[in-house]
């Protein structure tokens, strides 16, 4: 039968409430066609059937499409009830589809047969239900919707003939038909098999547009990417395990998982398959095995873009293909790349208007433009006029940037999504106080020959000039935000440290002695050094360079140092939130004191209830004998820690702030940690996959590996038990120095980041004083 080898992403399929497909014309037509793999998926995702009306979603098997929408109507009924299900089902297939992303779907005639709908009836109500889906849902991914009608059904054609008419009438620019005869010759999918295909169009794509595509490098995250379709390299039997198939499966959901374990043997055939996106914001996934070089990258490439051009899509991302386990040369890829679009477009007859090539290590971005620029290098000029708009060229430009013009040269899009830190940065940073408007940062593209555009209103920076140029540029304007949040981190960790130290001068005036207190940054900077225990400080102050003298508690021109007044320092929250805990042991004047816990103590036995919960999580065979706990009496670092406390309180009420976490250390470590707290400098010894800050783990058993605790030469480990001031967090990514906004483009940041926001694990914090070394575990693992 000919609808089984009918082309559209969804196929509508009806058959038995108990979802035997061998059950009805279409059905087992179907079955026969796709394989055993339909039934049994059948069986497994809905073992009691289905009701009617209802639709159960599947695989497409050896199909020539990505799903089957299976339902069941009951024998037509004069009472009204069966038009209603009708209308229900065609309704249901419609959204599923839409929910799907599908571009394109194919109905039967449904109920023709033996359950004996009413031919005219039938008809009427798939169109009438169909152009009522469209007016209600002008935002969705369906462009085409099929319905194939077998040519020798002729009663059932011309109630669809006729029908197809009156409506055509109605809604001329709704309705675009293929007719009888022109289908029988040239149709849609040449096929003589269906002799009519009526294409309901919701006029989102045209498929008589042809568009020169660009092609973009974006550094960012593939899973992020709002395009038709994404790329996923995977192997021939589809087992997602790759890091790019990972992060492509955590975040489209169980539902592609079920999905991909039905077309192993698809893949296994074809090299690939295409499913829907789910959860991603992306229509589709393009799975191709990237483990057969028979074609080389090109050949892999150019299979995908040519089944984006076969599915009439107009965007597609690939990740930066073959750079990880696979062992391909980033400089390669760009060649591939760059000829596999050449012949897409050489080719004509595409809507592809976008090809994006998605790089998640920024170092990798410019090895791939080289492999570009090579490639783009060994094309002859008569090549570069005929396509210069490929990646973004055009007459248009040719007075305001002559210089991009030239054949030796290449221009490239840069851009910095919305949902990137980077661009949130810049967007916000051109309004703060900094002194960086829209007209400096583009000082920095002019500075290399190409053309900065801020797109604050859809939170997007665009950087336009020659391949090298564009790097220079991209590079100078991430060094710029880098520079100016770590700017706005010192100002706000001075701001903070001023609400519990101030440093002052004693002004001598006619009315007697006067408290100055110095700048919040030079107060930082004086009380840092107060820390250090340094006997001097020189910094300028007031255009002149000044010395504060620890010893006799002095401050003193450079230049004349008989010049010379008192500095005073006022502890602020001294007495007040700073108390230390009730059990901390008397401290006389010291400030740090490191309390070795009795084994016969509450205080020991909670600590330890606490850390062998979870340690032995991942082995729990293992021995872990505890050699000692030192609790952390570190009045400084516990003031300050209460002091955010209170701040971070203050700011989110009524949620849970802070939390107990671990943290394993390496024991050169633990002297500066006592100290001063936990370092943000020190970050990324280990990881920085969430970001460039101090980590911290839910559970024990995560911090007591030995690449975050490493034992020493006597096999003692060393773990902290920690209150982490948490907050409100957000996801974090490779990179942030600083926590993301809470509001896109304002200046408010959340408290800490995290690996996952629904089941977070690990938690990371960009502020020192945001952590506070409770306990100290000192153990072994055997």
């Amino acid at each position: 039968m000919f609808f089984p080898n009918f082309k559209a992403d969804a196929l509508v399929n009806t058959t038995s409430i108990s979802l035997n497909l061998s059950h009805g014309a279409v059905s087992a037509s179907l079955l026969e066609v796709g394989g055993q793999l339909l039934q049994e998926e059948c069986t497994r995702k809905y073992p009691h059937g289905i009701k009617h009306g209802d639709v159960a979603i599947t695989g497409a098997g050896e199909l020539h499409s990505t799903c089957v929408l299976h339902g069941c109507l009951p024998g037509w009924s004069n009472d009204g009830s069966t038009l209603l299900i009708l209308k229900t089902f065609i309704n249901n297939c419609l959204s599923e589809a839409d929910r799907l992303k599908m571009t394109s779907i194919a109905f039967p005639a449904l109920g023709t047969g033996t359950l004996k709908y009413p031919k005219d009836v039938v008809a009427r109500e798939m169109f009438n239900s169909v152009s009522d889906f469209l007016a209600k849902n002008t935002d969705t991914s369906l462009v085409d919707v099929f319905f194939v009608v077998y040519e020798k059904d002729l009663k059932t054609l011309k109630a669809f003939e006729k029908e197809q008419n009156k409506i055509l009438k109605q809604l001329p620019s709704l309705i675009k038909v293929d007719g009888r005869a022109d289908v029988q010759k040239k149709g849609r999918h040449n096929r003589k098999a269906h002799s009519e295909v009526s294409t309901i169009s919701s006029n989102l794509q045209s498929s008589e547009y042809i568009q020169v595509p660009q092609l973009k490098i974006i550094h960012g995250d593939i899973i992020t990417c709002s395009v038709d379709v994404i790329v996923n390299p995977t192997n021939e039997i589809l087992c997602l395990e790759g890091g790019v198939s990972q992060a492509i499966l955590r975040k489209a959901g169980a539902e592609l998982k079920e999905m991909c374990f039905t077309l192993g043997k698809e893949m296994k055939k074809k090299g690939y398959v295409v499913t829907p996106g789910f959860k991603l914001p992306c229509g589709f996934i393009i799975h191709v095995n990237v483990h057969d070089k028979q074609y080389g990258w090109k050949g892999i490439i150019l299979k995908c873009l040519n089944l984006a051009v076969m599915r009439k899509l107009r965007s597609i991302a690939f990740p930066a293909l073959g750079t990880g386990n696979v062992g391909g040369n980033p400089e390669e890829i760009g060649k591939a790349l760059f000829e596999a679009t050449c012949e897409v477009i050489q080719a004509g007859n595409s809507n592809l208007q976008e090809i994006q090539m998605v790089v998640f290590q920024s170092e990798m971005v410019s090895k791939i433009e080289e492999g570009i620029k090579s490639a783009q290098e060994k094309k002859p000029s008569n090549w570069w006029e005929n396509f210069k708009g490929f990646l973004g060229f055009g007459k248009e430009m040719s007075s305001a940037q002559p210089h991009v013009l030239r054949a030796d040269g290449m221009k490239v899009f840069i851009h910095i999504c919305a949902d990137s830190e980077e661009c949130n940065s810049l967007c916000w940073l051109i309004n703060a106080d900094y002194g960086y408007k829209v007209s400096e940062i583009e000082k920095i593209g002019r500075k290399h020959n190409a053309k900065i555009k801020v797109e604050k209103h859809v939170g997007r920076v665009r950087i336009e000039g020659l391949l090298a140029d564009v790097g220079k540029v991209k590079t100078d304007l991430l060094n710029l935000i880098r520079d100016i949040e770590k700017m706005e981190n010192r100002e706000k960790q001075a701001a903070m440290l001023s609400q519990l130290v101030q440093w002052y001068y004693i002004e001598i005036t006619e009315d007697g002695q006067k408290l100055e207190e110095y700048d919040k940054d030079i107060n930082a900077k004086i009380e840092e050094a107060y820390q250090c225990k340094k006997k001097s400080l020189k910094l300028y102050s007031g255009g002149r360079r000044i010395i504060i003298d620890f010893d006799t508690l002095e401050e003193y021109s450079e230049t004349d140092p008989d010049d010379r007044v008192k500095v005073l320092r006022k502890d602020k929250i001294k007495d007040s939130v700073s108390e230390v805990p009730p059990q901390w042991d008397h401290m006389d004047k010291d400030n740090l004191r490191l309390i070795p816990l009795q084994p016969t103590l509450k205080e020991y036995t909670d600590v330890v209830s606490q850390f062998m919960a979870t340690v032995k999580k991942e082995n729990s065979n293992a021995s872990v004998p505890i050699s000692k706990i030192e609790r952390i009496q570190n009045r400084t670092l516990y003031a300050q820690y209460q002091s955010k406390k209170k701040l971070i309180n203050e700011m989110n009420p009524g949620q849970i702030n802070e939390m107990d976490l671990w943290h394993g250390t390496a024991g050169q470590a633990v002297a500066s940690i006592n100290v001063h707290g936990f370092n943000q400098s020190f970050c990324g010894k280990n990881a920085s996959l969430h970001g460039d800050g101090v980590y911290f783990a839910k559970e024990a058993y995560y911090s007591a590996r030995d690449i975050y605790s490493p034992p020493d030469a006597a096999g003692n480990k060393r773990m902290y038990l920690t209150k982490v001031l948490t907050g409100k967090y957000a996801k974090g990514a490779q990179g942030m120095c600083v926590p993301p906004p809470l509001v896109s483009g304002q200046p408010e940041l959340h408290d800490s980041v995290v690996d996952d926001v629904n089941n977070p694990f690990i938690f990371v914090i960009f502020h020192d004083t945001q952590a506070y070394p409770e306990y100290l575990i000192t153990f072994k693992w055997n």
